[in-house]
């Protein structure tokens, strides 16, 4: 089998049309920009200061006592809270409480706190920080 000309394929199917290539062109270029545009909000959102707490220990000390020992670190001098969370053996919260810490040095912090729960506490978590 040989293989039909350009000036066959032309009469068959017409030229090439010139708005095609151009419209072609421009949908690569919106997704190209789209992309980077992406990447920099990407980038830019990671890059905000960072809080953040670990728990380092907990002691049940009661049913309705827990001691929860955390790490914060942060990395302004800015004032810092973090909400610390009992949990029970069936993944329930029981209890909550807000660790502040005052404008200071950055870095990392080990702060003990007490959390009242309504029943007794298995295990203990940083819900969130900021």
């Amino acid at each position: 089998m040989t293989r039909p000309s350009t000036q066959a394929m032309a009469e068959r199917y017409g030229h090439p049309s010139l708005a095609r290539g151009r419209a072609g062109l421009a949908v690569i270029v919106f997704l190209a920009v789209a992309l980077l545009g992406w990447a920099v909000w990407a980038a830019l959102g990671q890059t905000g200061e960072q809080v953040g707490g670990l728990v380092e220990s907990y002691d049940v000390r009661s049913p309705h006592l827990v001691s929860v020992t955390l790490q914060i670190t942060r990395e302004s001098t800015d004032a810092v809270q973090c909400t610390v969370s009992a949990i029970a053996s069936d993944h329930v919260e029981v209890g909550r409480q807000v660790v502040r810490l005052p404008p200071g040095d950055t870095g990392t912090r080990t702060v003990t706190t007490v959390v009242r729960t309504e029943r007794e506490a298995t295990s203990a978590d940083v819900a969130s920080c900021s």
